[in-house]
């Protein structure tokens, strides 16, 4: 995997963080609303990954991600 995309799907992010299992932020931006980002993982260790979005309203959505 060298890279990952990440798509609003209708919900309006405001911000994306990406950490790993030590809660060490690796990734972290402030987005327009539904826009598509593409984020490279090349230089990235194999391990398990947090991926959190904020949308405007205060919801969090976190999904993992397993690179190897």
């Amino acid at each position: 995997m060298k890279f990952i995309l990440i798509r609003g799907n209708g919900f309006e992010y405001q911000n994306i963080v990406i950490s790993d299992v030590t809660g060490r932020e690796i990734f972290k931006a402030v987005v327009n609303g539904t826009e598509q980002i593409v984020i490279s993982t090349a230089e990235w260790n194999k391990g398990v990954y947090f991926v959190s979005m904020l949308t405007k309203t205060g919801a969090v959505s976190t999904s993992k991600l397993v690179k190897y």
